[in-house]
């Protein structure tokens, strides 16, 4: 995505998606989709929307320093409704009473419309929270229950300094929304980040009047994101195979890993013990990559910026992912493998983690017998790094199908990076199927001064052992049919607050086939909705409490 302004929670768009109609690139960027004449260019309605929208922050925040009107109304009718004017919405109800919905009614500010499915528009006092309760209900928990609960389904939620895109989320498990920085993005005079939310939240992308929502922008984008996804899945399959192959073939070819050869040949370790080790070291890499991105490595205030600068510079596997991108052909030298096994280390041992201010993980993935054989071996800088490009990118065809294994990849096809920081337990849940159909293979060599070679061929263990991994539309309906049940069953029995939250925190769930661990995800998801949900009571649970929970 442009920038760090832009904010993705819960996977309501994917960051690639959001890349291209930042760009212009996706379907429905042309002008005649805005709704503007075939005479204009859409980069320069775009460009005379920021130069107005900055003119408008900037009186906005004088008035708002000088005037002693309500901060509300100040918001309201001085920002947030010529915002979203220049947004093209000319036609914004505002309420003044409640607005109802199912058996509830919700304070929200403004209508775009007057089809039942019109997206509710909520503007609040700069500087009130979005997930704070203010009565009975959050800004952004109004927003969404309503949409919930009526035919709308697209909406938004701002205080003027930060702005959040809404979906009907009755089909998630958790917190699902799309946020901007505003007051990042005026101040900053960011116009790449502001050219995404003119592309995005201009009215022409959301249900208009006489229309249906599936014929709506923002909803064949959110349509596209979940095909897209599969892609992905499809893609990075193929990378951790062949991430696979080249670790495997590396370290076993490399004149420093003698004592792991010797370990093959007498049977001390076996193909299928040797293929368990490059498993884990993969996840390994999965899980720092994701870590990393997501900036968990270091503790919640923890961690100075010299400590961080030197983590990212020495020892992350980012810095792996930005040498694999230059050229490594040849590179027969093993100092980025040592750098590797150093990385490990520090998330192993307390005196390796301390001086750089983190934690050691205390966990198997991590531990010294996990990868003990390869961590005594070592691996060719051009096979980590050949290694690393297939983990850490994809190529991305221009019409779309991306690469497949054992295809060739279109002269069209542009290498992409993964994003690993929108990474679920269903990408990491595709991977685990895909190896469940893989058996590794060692042939030995032809010469006595060769070295074995290593691959992985369709194995038949799968079926004979009953492997398999649930996918995520099965996981749902498990869900709703196993674990509903009983948790309403639960909780009707107890009539007070704290009985049913003690309920849902006494819950056990059991999976006797645990694999990728995705079904046990989605029930604690689901428990923590519902665990939330009871804590707020009647007003609606925000993204913070949801998390928390």
């Amino acid at each position: 995505m442009p920038g760090t302004l832009v904010d993705v929670q819960g996977g309501l768009l994917p960051p690639d998606l959001l890349d291209r109609i930042a760009a212009g690139d996706a379907e429905g960027q042309d002008v005649s989709a805005f709704g503007l004449g075939s005479n204009r260019r859409l980069i320069d309605e775009v460009q005379r929307a920021f130069s107005d929208a900055r003119a408008e922050w900037d009186a906005f925040q004088v008035r708002l320093n000088r005037s002693h009107e309500s901060t509300t109304t100040l918001t309201r009718q001085y920002w947030g409704a010529p915002f979203l004017e220049i947004l093209g919405f000319q036609s914004l109800r505002t309420q003044r009473g409640h607005i109802e919905a199912g058996d509830q009614r919700y304070d929200i500010s403004h209508i775009a419309g007057e089809a039942n499915d019109a997206p509710p528009v909520h503007i609040v006092a700069a500087g009130q929270s979005l997930d704070a309760r203010s009565g009975r209900r959050s800004p952004h928990g109004s927003v969404q229950e309503y949409l919930n609960r009526s035919d709308a389904v697209w909406g938004m939620v701002t205080n003027g300094e930060r702005l959040r895109l809404l979906r009907d989320s009755e089909r998630f498990t958790r917190p699902t929304y799309v946020e901007f920085d505003l007051r990042g993005i005026f101040e900053g005079n960011q116009y790449s980040d502001f050219a995404l939310a003119y592309r995005l939240l201009h009215r022409s992308r959301f249900p208009t009047d006489g229309t249906t929502v599936a014929d709506s922008w923002l909803e064949k984008y959110f349509h596209r994101g979940i095909e897209e996804g599969g892609r992905v899945r499809e893609r990075l399959r193929d990378g951790v195979e062949e991430a696979l192959e080249a670790l495997g073939q590396g370290l076993l070819a490399h004149p420093h890993s003698g004592a792991l050869r010797e370990a093959l040949s007498t049977g001390r370790l076996d193909v299928a013990g040797y293929y368990r080790q490059l498993l884990r070291l993969v996840y390994r890499l999965l899980f720092l990559m994701v870590a990393e991105e997501r900036r968990l490595i270091f503790p919640e205030g923890g961690g100075s910026d010299e400590r961080a600068a030197a983590y990212q510079r020495y020892y992350s596997v980012a810095a792996l992912r930005d040498r694999c991108e230059r050229y490594f052909a040849g590179d027969e030298h093993h100092d980025l493998w040592l750098g590797l096994m150093q990385t490990f280390r520090i998330f192993r041992s307390r005196q390796d983690a301390e001086p750089l201010g983190l934690e050691p993980l205390d966990s198997e993935l991590f531990g010294a017998r996990a990868c003990a054989d390869l961590e005594g071996a070592a691996c060719s800088n051009e096979a980590l790094l050949q290694a690393m490009l297939r983990l850490s990118t994809f190529l991305d065809d221009a019409d779309g199908d991306g690469r497949r294994r054992g295809r060739r990849a279109s002269s069209r096809a542009v290498r992409r990076r993964v994003n690993y920081a929108a990474l679920d337990v269903e990408e990491l849940g595709s991977v685990y199927e895909a190896l469940l159909d893989l058996q590794p293979r060692i042939e030995t060599p032809v010469s006595a001064d060769g070295y074995p070679t290593f691959n992985l061929v369709q194995g038949s263990e799968r079926k004979q052992t009953g492997s398999y991994y649930t996918p995520p539309d099965l996981v749902r309906e498990l869900i709703g049919s196993a674990l509903v049940p009983v948790m309403n069953e639960r909780l009707a029995e107890v009539p007070t607050r704290g009985e049913r939250e003690q309920v849902l925190l006494g819950l056990r769930v059991l999976d006797p086939a645990s694999g990728s661990g995705h079904f046990l995800l989605a029930a604690a998801r689901r428990i923590a909705l519902e665990l939330a949900q009871v804590r707020a009571g009647d007003s609606g649970y925000s993204p913070a409490e949801y998390r928390e929970a």
